[in-house]
């Protein structure tokens, strides 16, 4: 899998400058992480926080993308499994005991579903992809009983099409919900949240939701990408695309009412912002020509006190699917 441009005509995408700083994220073939921290959940109890970010990263002698975590003040990287693959979008279960995560066959160009007890060295195969299609991005329900991920089939001359789907955590049940990528549950479990490109030609995505069971889908942010509900399920991080080479950090009421824009950088990539299991603070990735790798950002959920937490040459994803993002929007347009 090969990463280039989004588009042609997308604005998030329409310098050179651009596409040179994507062609940089290339070798990495990452998607990445859509849980920040791993949450201690219990019901009717609060949320409790430990400490951890759980992120993609080609840092390291393999070349390749591995799982690694992070401390919040960005110190003590450690990898989490030694394989020889290359893994993608880790996702810790809402217990904190699983991680969920895509793992990559470069040999038959197909992406899959595993999951493995946090602290464990054993992968257990959710799904089998034939050559050529990738299934990624996944995302627990909140009480950790489905995963909800995302396949796409390599096409040559037509754009590929992502379609979201639910399984149940062990693999089985699997059934399709509608077109789409990059999936986040509710706090309800109730809804998820997605994006979508236009089907009818170029342009910038958009952000969906649909009813967990298929039914009722509806658009909800324009010119936005790569959400994710926050903890309580009241808000909504975001990549909002504000204009030609010009996007941000964003939040949002549940609805989609009330935006607000954290970040004002211009001719820089961000992705995937992610939540904090508090709700106050976001962390997510920014690409610029200015500074080497892709370092891991910590902002304030109200858009205050910035914090690079990485400041190595590498590669550092965060949010599931990021990659795959990238790769879906180069696809040419449908033909009429």
């Amino acid at each position: 899998m090969a990463l280039g441009d989004r588009r042609a005509q997308s604005a998030p995408t329409s310098s050179c400058a651009r596409k040179a700083m994507i062609s940089r994220i290339t070798p990495v073939l990452a998607g990445a992480v859509a849980l920040v921290t791993i949450a201690q959940e219990k019901p009717q109890a609060q949320t409790q926080k430990l400490d951890k970010i759980l992120f993609v990263s080609d840092r390291g002698s393999s070349g390749r993308s591995h799982l690694f975590t992070l401390n919040l003040d960005g110190s003590h990287p450690s990898r989490i499994i030694q394989s020889g693959e290359a893994e993608l979008d880790g996702v810790f279960s809402p217990g904190g005991k699983q991680i969920a995560c895509t793992v990559s066959n470069l040999d038959n160009h197909s992406d899959d579903i595993y999951v493995l007890d946090t602290g464990g060295s054993t992968l257990h195969r959710l799904t089998t992809s034939p050559p050529g299609t990738h299934a990624f991005a996944p995302a627990w329900s909140p009480d950790g009983k489905q995963i909800a991920y995302c396949t796409v089939e390599e096409r040559q001359d037509t754009a590929w099409v992502p379609t979201l789907a639910v399984m149940d955590s062990d693999g089985k049940n699997r059934r399709t919900l509608v077109p789409g990528m990059l999936p986040s549950w509710s706090a309800d479990g109730r809804t998820i949240l997605y994006t979508l490109y236009p089907k009818d030609g170029p342009g910038p995505p958009a952000l969906f939701v649909v009813a967990a069971d298929g039914s009722h889908s509806r658009q909800l942010v324009a010119n936005a990408a790569m959400g994710v509900f926050s903890p309580d399920g009241k808000h909504i991080a975001y990549v909002a695309f504000t204009g030609p080479r010009e996007e941000a950090i964003a939040t949002c009421e549940a609805d989609g009412t009330h935006t607000k824009l954290l970040t004002h950088n211009k001719d820089t990539m961000v992705f995937a912002p992610v939540w904090t299991a508090d709700g106050k603070q976001i962390v997510y990735s920014s690409l610029s020509m200015n500074s080497p790798g892709m370092p891991l950002i910590r902002i304030n959920a109200d858009g205050t006190h910035t914090l690079q937490l990485t400041h190595d040459r590498a590669m550092n994803f965060i949010g599931s699917g990021a990659a795959f993002f990238l790769v879906v929007g180069t696809q040419p347009a449908p033909r009429p």
